[in-house]
């Protein structure tokens, strides 16, 4: 009993082992064997794709295909491509750098007498997309190129569209930085002439031709916020090099003119209200004491002003922008304002020890106020001589200022002149009182003069900055509207 007990026991542990060894050599098999079913399930579809027409067709016409030599079976034929532009947007217009920033794609139409066919025979088909770097392409590059003038995406990214005809029709797209001179003697008003130039690298004019029937297509161009593109053009032409071969050049000309508003309302305006301000200084009372700080405050925002255009514009001599022409010459007249102020302010506090020139007064009294509506402005006429009243006195004669007095000041209550004479106290006084009168008239004709000059260099600051805003602001916009490219 004991020893079937333990032979059934040992049997039961036997089959335990075996069910377990199965279980584990099913988890290492299964993915083996899935992985065979799938493999053999792909490669019966790739057998079934590559039956298709057209990887057959694909197979035939790539079986002697020579990528590397032009598609044409007489050496002397040239192949016609024919290059069009599709602009997408531009990006930037960068005027420090002068590059054109553009976006959008190239469309190459040209023959391949070499991958042609027969539609009926392989299920109507028409037309087949195949990799670019299987076919020939043309030999065209970006020749004004600001960056880097071969493109590999072209090569490796896009394919092309081939027809039964032998037309292959490949379109390369992505950005192009491009350089473009500029003419910024208009800002912000100005015009510009833009050039992308694609030409031939290796072939010449009589391996690879270069045509254009579209030239530059604008169906699918989203606006830009500071350009507008006014119109395009397409030149094709032929440039020689020291080979003396033709190598045919496609140019797409853009003719683009600025949207000036935000440089108006930021630069122009501002700068206008800040030329009123210069005028404004002369307006200001010589009592306020601010017209220098004013003065001084409306330079430094000109230089604000002037360096914010410095920054937008090419750092090139060829032209200079009529605005910053215009902020230099107001920024001269703010600084001569100041010195001028500085003047003025000399003469209002002029110290009433000698009355006003006699030059100065006919040129303020009898000129200048006149002109500026300021004839009520009488001068006092005054010689320099202190008029001494008459009293009786035989040995008493009207002292003439600046001569000199023989001995000095008696304290006991008069002036010695000589040995004999005495002139009283009383003389004294009435001396001193004509003296402070003359002082208090002298001065006030010193501040009447500064406020003649000030009005008149007010008038003249408003007639100066008038032409300046006219010649360097307004007709520039005239001239930059009628102005035709050409």
């Amino acid at each position: 009993m004991f020893s079937m007990g333990k032979m059934r026991n040992s049997a039961v542990d036997l089959t335990q082992r075996l069910l377990l060894l199965l279980w584990g050599i099913s988890i290492f098999m299964v993915p083996y064997i899935a992985a065979e079913i799938g493999s053999d399930a792909i490669s019966s579809r790739l057998k079934n794709y590559n039956n298709t027409d057209e990887s057959t067709l694909r197979r035939q016409l790539m079986k002697d295909y020579d990528k590397l030599t032009r598609p044409r079976s007489d050496a002397q034929v040239t192949v016609d491509v024919d290059v069009s532009l599709w602009l997408w947007q531009i990006k930037e217009l960068d005027e420090k750098n002068q590059i054109l920033k553009t976006f959008g794609w190239l469309r190459f139409v040209w023959i391949d007498e070499f991958l042609q066919w027969k539609p009926e025979e392989f299920s109507n088909i028409t037309e087949l997309i195949l990799p670019a770097q299987e076919l020939w392409l043309p030999d065209v590059n970006l020749g004004n190129s600001a960056n880097k003038l071969i493109d590999s995406s072209f090569y490796e990214d896009f394919r092309v569209d081939l027809a039964h005809t032998g037309e292959v029709l490949w379109s390369p797209g992505g950005s192009f930085d491009s350089a473009c001179a500029l003419d910024v003697t208009f800002f912000p008003f100005d015009s510009q002439i833009c050039t992308l130039r694609f030409a031939n690298w290796m072939y010449h004019g009589f391996h690879q031709n270069l045509s254009s029937k579209s030239g530059v297509v604008l169906a699918k161009y989203t606006e830009n916020g500071e350009w507008n593109i006014v119109s395009t053009d397409i030149v094709v032409f032929n440039d020689y090099f020291q080979n003396k071969k033709p190598y045919p050049t496609a140019d797409f000309i853009l003719f683009l003119k600025r949207k000036p508003r935000y440089h108006i309302v930021h630069i122009v305006v501002p700068c206008i209200i800040l030329t009123i301000l210069v005028t404004f200084v002369f307006l200001l009372p010589p009592e306020a004491g601010e017209k220098v700080s004013m003065g001084i405050t409306v330079l430094l925002s000109f230089s604000v002003f002037l360096l914010m255009v410095a920054e937008q514009i090419p750092k090139t001599s060829d032209s200079t922008p009529l605005l910053a022409l215009y902020l230099a010459a107001v920024m001269t007249l703010s600084a001569s304002s100041i010195i001028l102020t500085v003047i003025i302010l000399q003469m209002h506090h002029h110290d009433a020890i000698y009355p006003v020139p006699r030059w100065l007064r006919y040129f303020a009294f009898e000129m200048i106020a006149r002109v500026v509506c300021l004839r009520h402005y009488k001068s006092f006429s005054l010689e320099g001589y202190i008029r001494v009243s008459k009293h009786s006195s035989n040995n008493v004669s009207p002292v003439k200022r600046g001569s000199k007095m023989d001995g000095r000041k008696n304290y006991g209550g008069s002036y010695t002149h000589g040995a004999n004479n005495q002139i009283p106290i009383s003389e004294e006084i009435i001396d001193k009182s004509a003296f402070d009168s003359d002082n208090a008239k002298w001065k006030k004709e010193w501040q009447t003069v500064a406020q003649i000059l000030d009005r008149f260099l007010l008038f003249v600051y408003l007639v100066v900055l008038l032409i300046f805003c006219v010649v360097l602001l307004f007709l520039p916009v005239v001239a930059a509207n009628e102005h035709k490219l050409v």
